[in-house]
């Protein structure tokens, strides 16, 4: 059941360990574009190889699942100490619920927690020299659900990686999502993080039309005075219609994109601040459930997928068809002509710009009149000195009149 939910949210591959009666089980899922070697599985973890093309190493990936039993956690622990691990020059990561805790700074509330409850994990980092490269949002990735003096926050959730892996990857950005219905946060693992934004391009979206004030703005925007020519009297109205919309879904109900990264960045500063304030942690999940309710339509105009004319409400389609598109219009990473790999955008715009200057620029060759040599002759000396003589008035009145 949860290889074919997987499938209908878009990944056709995936890679499953049964559960023991109602609990545990672990469940992968990729994309057909990502190509994975699965090398082992336990009830434990899943681990997988795959092949970076940029810098042709093996990277070793390491989905954990730590042991919940504490009676067990110390065996567990030495059983992963004693696994065989990959060569040192090549990248190593092990990401998912460690089911432990590397400091007291990764709990709060509960009992107190000492130096042996950290030593498992602390062990198994100094043996594979591994080490955590450093997280955005909130720092305690699990919650225990519950209010005032029961409430507990632990960080169980992390990505470790060795030397060889921060040297391949120095663009890693780990990031914990606020949690909105798990008692886990989802982790976000970015490899070729860049926190610029391009411009985006003004789409009319179909959505505004169910607000009969649309109207109102296209009139009044399409109402003002030009002069000039008509050409540049269309070319101002319909940037004077693009800001005004533009604006009008800033101050409107349209902004829900917005609307869903404010409030996710309000419900991550209280869970990093004050993570035992339920009260406002419960309004602002209210509030972004609601918003993903008006996400629906937005995704459903971002798919441009025009021939459904009903659907079933089912925002992640739409959200797949349009992040597919997104994908497939981005390039994270060039050849060049000295077959060197170019991942920087900046070097990558170069790359384009010098390119499609040289392709259009005009390089002037001289003339090789040897080539003239082998061509036939057509017309004779005389011929040609007819041809070249100035025309006099009399043949240009001839001609015209």
């Amino acid at each position: 059941m949860a290889a074919r939910k997987l499938r209908n949210m878009g990944f056709p591959c995936t890679f499953n360990v049964p559960c023991v009666g109602r609990s545990g089980g672990l469940s992968l899922a990729w994309k057909k574009e990502v190509h994975l070697n699965v090398i082992s599985s336990s009830l434990r973890g899943i681990y997988v190889t795959s092949t970076d093309i940029i810098h042709s190493k093996t990277c070793h990936i390491h989905f954990i699942y730590g042991e919940p039993n504490s009676s067990l956690r110390q065996d567990f622990w030495e059983q992963q100490c004693q696994q065989t691990i990959a060569p040192l020059d090549e990248p190593i990561f092990f990401i998912g619920d460690f089911n432990a805790l590397l400091g007291t700074e990764d709990k709060n509330g509960g009992l107190e927690v000492d130096d042996p409850d950290f030593k498992n994990l602390r062990n198994f980092c100094t043996v594979f020299n591994l080490h955590d490269p450093g997280f955005y949002g909130t720092r305690f990735t699990w919650s225990n659900m519950q209010q005032g003096h029961d409430l507990i926050l632990e960080r169980l959730d992390r990505c470790l990686i060795n030397q060889t892996a921060e040297d391949l990857f120095p663009k890693l950005c780990v990031n914990n999502i606020p949690r909105d219905s798990s008692d886990h946060c989802p982790m976000h693992i970015g490899f070729n993080y860049e926190d610029n934004c391009m411009p985006r391009p003004f789409h009319f979206m179909a959505m505004w039309i169910e607000d009969p004030t649309y109207r109102d703005i296209i009139f009044n925007s399409w109402s003002v005075n030009v002069l000039g020519s008509p050409a540049y009297k269309l070319k101002v109205k319909l940037l004077s219609t693009k800001k005004g919309l533009r604006d009008w879904n800033k101050s409107s109900s349209g902004n829900i994109q917005t609307n869903i990264s404010t409030i996710r960045k309000e419900l991550t500063d209280i869970q990093v601040s004050n993570p035992t304030d339920t009260i406002n942690t419960s309004r602002l999940k209210a509030r972004l459930e609601y918003l993903y309710n008006l996400e629906e339509l937005y995704w459903k105009d971002k798919s441009r997928e025009v021939w459904i004319l009903e659907g079933d409400r089912n925002s992640p389609y739409f959200h797949r068809v349009t992040l597919f598109r997104r994908k497939r219009n981005v390039i994270s990473w060039i050849n060049n002509s000295l077959n060197i790999i170019l991942t920087d955008r900046d070097s990558i715009v170069t790359f384009f710009i010098d390119y499609f200057k040289g392709l259009y620029s005009s390089h002037p060759q001289q003339f090789q009149y040897e080539i003239l040599a082998d061509l036939p002759v057509k017309f004779s000396d005389e011929d040609n000195a007819s041809l070249n003589t100035p025309l006099s008035p009399e043949k240009i009145k001839n001609a015209v009149f």
